[in-house]
């Protein structure tokens, strides 16, 4: 009888300490000055490439919140408004107007939906902690505020029938990390930032943000820790390593020798963190099934760069800015400014190279010719690899 209670505990305390290790081998350490920095092709993650033409309706200048749903894609485009367009880039609707009356805004920034019922909760980037809701119709239904925050709200999510608030840092401050709200502006609960205020001339940095299967992940650019929020808990999904590479907390005028990042998505199998340390976006990719294995840092982390190479049609280089799953499939979005494409199709570059298919680099060709310098920019939807 004592060996079989001896046996039993010996079991449960083995069970417990191989829990233990592999609880540790997935945390995901990242050190941007080790990582290789080499051409990474297209061609290693993608199956295909649809190139979208967005209609000249309302003239777009950037496009800073992008998402694709039921063949519609929905962009916030800053003080041009919220707008979608049909999946064949023919402009469907503008969401509201410019203005300070209810249901008008100042610039979208950031907006968040909720699928099931067809809304669009969109954060005003002018007003603290100001939202409104939409059909996808157009049709205005309620707004609110939460003033009382105190907080210079930049981001906005969606999930588990809650709406998530997220601050940015000006000055060097910041008082919350997030801010989890009902869908009417009660507080739930609050993760406030408890670093201290950072004496520094970058006036604004503007914390990554990115929706995940059912979490949200966020990065304070100052800590040293991606966080995913899932059932209204925070905890630890990537680190990023010391060094030199980090952030200083004092004044400094060199910025760009720092690692700074304008955007982090999430796949199945990837991770890419987007930097933004030169005029074309470096991609950092993370193998996520490898790093959980403990591989090798070559073999786990590449780092493209000036974007992703891409050798299955000659065409710009692929910068992911937003990802999206559709009918078990998954989707990353880039953006092509039109005059920088038909530029690159009538260079002697695109014209000398030989790619992976040349069928479809003769439609890449016949698309870049028939652009104005003006038009709107042309979306990458590329189909990532099972």
């Amino acid at each position: 009888m004592i060996k079989q209670i001896v046996r039993r505990l010996t079991f449960l305390l083995m069970l417990i300490f191989c829990s233990c290790i592999s609880h540790q081998e997935k945390q995901i350490y990242i050190n941007p000055e080790s990582i290789n920095k080499s051409q990474v092709l297209l061609s290693e993650y993608i199956d295909s490439i649809q190139y979208i033409p967005l209609s000249f309706e309302v003239p777009i200048r950037n496009i800073l919140a992008i998402d694709f749903y039921d063949d519609l894609v929905f962009i916030g485009a800053g003080i041009e408004g919220m707008l979608i367009f049909n999946k064949d880039g023919s402009f469907y609707k503008k969401i509201g107007n410019n203005g300070r009356g209810p249901g008008e805004y100042y610039s979208i920034n950031s907006f968040a939906i909720d699928y099931e019922n067809r809304l669009i909760y969109i954060l005003d980037a002018g007003r603290a902690a100001k939202v409104m809701v939409y059909k996808f119709n157009g049709d205005f239904i309620y707004e609110f505020s939460n003033l009382e925050l105190h907080g210079v709200f930049q981001k906005i999510a969606f999930l588990d029938n809650k709406l998530y608030l997220f601050e940015i840092f000006v000055a060097g401050s910041s008082k919350y990390n997030w801010v989890e709200i009902d869908l009417h502006g009660k507080v739930i609960s609050i993760k406030k930032n408890y670093i201290p205020n950072i004496n520094t001339i970058a006036t604004i940095f503007i914390n990554p943000i990115y929706k995940f299967q059912n979490g949200i992940g966020y990065w304070n650019q100052y800590n040293d820790t991606i966080f995913r929020i899932e059932d209204g808990k925070s905890s630890a999904r990537f680190f990023f390593a010391k060094g030199d590479f980090r952030l200083p907390t004092d004044n400094t005028s060199k910025l760009d020798k720092y690692f700074r990042v304008s955007k982090i998505l999430e796949t199945d199998k990837y991770a890419w963190i987007m930097e933004i340390n030169s005029p074309a976006a470096d991609v950092i990719i993370l193998d996520k099934i490898k790093s959980f294995s403990k591989s090798s840092d070559g073999e786990k982390i590449k780092k493209a760069l000036h974007g992703i190479t891409n050798d299955l049609n000659g065409g710009l280089n692929f910068i992911p800015i937003s990802y999206f799953r559709e009918k078990g499939d998954e989707y990353l979005i880039g953006r092509n400014d039109a005059y920088l494409l038909k530029n690159h199709v009538a260079s002697e570059e695109f014209k000398n190279f030989i790619p992976k298919y040349p069928e479809k680099k003769k439609e890449l060709e016949q698309l870049g010719n028939s652009l104005n310098e003006n038009d709107n920019p042309v979306l990458m939807l590329v189909k990532l690899k099972e």
